[in-house]
């Protein structure tokens, strides 16, 4: 009987870890992939910029079209993340004088199966600078 409990007990903490690895690398993947699409946003942003001000010999961004920009790469992104179910995704951009900074928030259903583990949100965020002379 002690050889049942105890080979009872090993089985259960390693499909609980099984779970937890198979959990943890769809985990990783959306993270990654969020990161990618952050820097791609972000990069992609700063590369509209004001066509009159920039004629002026004015480095200034085109807002609306960075955000739009922004918002596209976002929903191409969701669509690639098959493992994780997203309810909703937001981007939040900020322009500065020479960078802009992309906020990425997706809302999810919880990612991991274990009941004292619970991650409903991912958020990631970067910034490229727009270096000029």
């Amino acid at each position: 009987m002690k050889t049942f409990i105890i080979f009872s007990g090993l089985l259960l903490i390693n499909v609980w870890a099984l779970g937890y690895q198979g959990d943890m690398g769809r985990f990783t993947h959306a993270q990654t992939l969020l990161k990618a699409a952050a820097e791609e946003c972000a990069a992609g942003a700063a590369l509209f910029l004001d066509e009159q001000a920039y004629a002026e010999g004015h480095i200034e961004f085109d807002e609306a079209a960075g955000q739009a920009y922004a918002e596209a790469h976002l929903a191409d992104t969701v669509e690639k993340i098959k493992d994780i179910q997203v309810n909703a995704y937001a981007c939040h951009l900020t322009f500065g004088d020479r960078t802009v900074t992309v906020r990425l928030t997706l809302e999810t259903a919880d990612i991991f199966r274990l009941p004292f583990l619970s991650v409903t949100q991912l958020r990631r965020e970067s910034t490229y600078e727009f270096n000029y002379i």
